[in-house]
C-alpha cells in the first residue's frame, strides 16, 4: 500500500471515528439508593447468601462481597479487630465491617443494580433468583431466591425502589 493511500485510509477512519458514529442513547447514571438501607438490610443478605470463597467473597469474582467472618480489606480489618476482643475472636464473634469496607460492598453492589434492559430486572436481582421463577442461570447451585416473594430479594428490590434507613427491618 502506498504512502498517500495509507495517509487517506487513516483520515477516513478518524472522520468515522470522530463523527460517524453519533451515541443517541448515553449511558444512564448508576442508580443511587440508601447506603443506610444497604448496611442495615442488604449488606446481611449479600453477607449471609454470597460472600463464601467459592461465590463473590473472592477476588477472582465480579461483585466482591466483604464478610465479617470471610473476606476483608487487611488493613480496615487491622481496626477493626482493635474493637474486638481476644475472647470474642476465639468464640467465634468478628468484628463488624468498617465504614469503608461497608462501602466497597455497596458500590460493588451498585455496580449490579441497573436492569439492563426494561425486560430484565437488574442483575443484582436476576442473577440469584431462581431460572424457575424467571431469573437467569448463575451458576451450579446458584439459585438463592426460589421466588420473587423470598425475603432476601424483595430486601434487595426494596433497596432498588428506594428504600430508605427508616424501613430498616
Amino acid at each position: 500500500m502506498s504512502v498517500e493511500l495509507r495517509r487517506l485510509v487513516t483520515a477516513l477512519s478518524c472522520v468515522v471515528a470522530v463523527g460517524g458514529c453519533a451515541v443517541d442513547n448515553p449511558v444512564a447514571p448508576l442508580p443511587q439508593p440508601s447506603f443506610e438501607y444497604f448496611a442495615c438490610a442488604v449488606q446481611p443478605v449479600l453477607d449471609r447468601n454470597c460472600s463464601f470463597g467459592g461465590c463473590h467473597g473472592n477476588v477472582q469474582r465480579g461483585m466482591q462481597v466483604l464478610s465479617p467472618s470471610r473476606m476483608r480489606i487487611a488493613s480496615e480489618y487491622a481496626i477493626a479487630r482493635l474493637q474486638t476482643t481476644d475472647e470474642e475472636v476465639e468464640e467465634g464473634i468478628h468484628p463488624a465491617l468498617t465504614n469503608v469496607e461497608l462501602s466497597f460492598n455497596y458500590e460493588q453492589a451498585r455496580g449490579w443494580s441497573r436492569a439492563s434492559s426494561p425486560d430484565r430486572p437488574a442483575p443484582i436481582l436476576d442473577k440469584p433468583l431462581a431460572v424457575a421463577a424467571g431469573g437467569l442461570y448463575h451458576t451450579t447451585h446458584g439459585d438463592l431466591f426460589a421466588s420473587k416473594d423470598d425475603d432476601g430479594y424483595k430486601v434487595i428490590e426494596a433497596w432498588l425502589h428506594g428504600a430508605t434507613a427508616a424501613e430498616c427491618p
